[in-house]
């Protein structure tokens, strides 16, 4: 039997995380440490860090901040993609950071959350920063690489171009075009 425990987050870093231009369909694949959560051991990896390893969970939410309104889908896998041999080209950081046309890796694909630019919400007042969010997902999640990682994939599958980082390409009031996700968790144990 399965059971839930330990309400957790896990953050993506806006500066470092989902940074890359996105046309439309294209896609950007992140694996997000999952932090040490109480009750799961962490393991040391091969870089002498520390991870969950398998990592069993639920993820019930998923809350966007970002500097533009966009459709997006977010697609989470089992397994890190990039290291999968399936995705070739792209900026890489430590082979974990791609930007490539969308394309479902059905084998590691476990579930995918659609952001509809309709229910984005300006945050604060007079601000250009907008916020979607969205609960009640129940995706039960698995690293099957055993590194203590969240692999993600952020589709654009709006008609307007995600700028990249540190990009001139900007909507009038916008500094950055940052995305910044949290999503919150439930450790599992059984």
């Amino acid at each position: 039997m399965l059971v839930r425990h330990s309400i957790f987050y896990i953050d993506s870093d806006r500066d470092r995380h989902f940074t890359d231009s996105l046309i439309q369909f294209a896609s950007e694949f992140e694996n997000i440490t999952i932090p040490g959560v109480a009750g799961v051991l962490p393991k040391t990896t091969a870089g002498g860090g520390t991870a969950l390893g398998r990592g069993g969970m639920f993820i019930e939410s998923v809350r966007v901040l970002a500097a533009t309104e966009h459709d997006w889908l977010l697609a989470f896998y089992s397994r890190d993609v990039t290291r999968q041999g399936l995705i070739t080209g792209g900026t890489g950081i430590g082979g974990s950071h791609e930007h490539v046309g969308a394309t479902p890796y059905f084998g590691s694909l476990i579930g995918c959350v659609s952001l509809n630019s309709t229910t984005w919400q300006m945050y604060g007042t007079g601000s250009t920063e907008y916020v979607v969010a969205t609960d009640g997902l129940s995706i039960p999640y698995i690293d099957e690489d055993g590194l203590g990682q969240l692999h993600v994939g952020l589709v654009n599958l709006d008609t307007k171009t995600k700028a990249a980082l540190g990009s001139g390409n900007l909507p009038s009031g916008v500094g950055q075009p940052y995305v910044q996700i949290r999503f919150g968790c439930i450790s599992a144990s059984g």
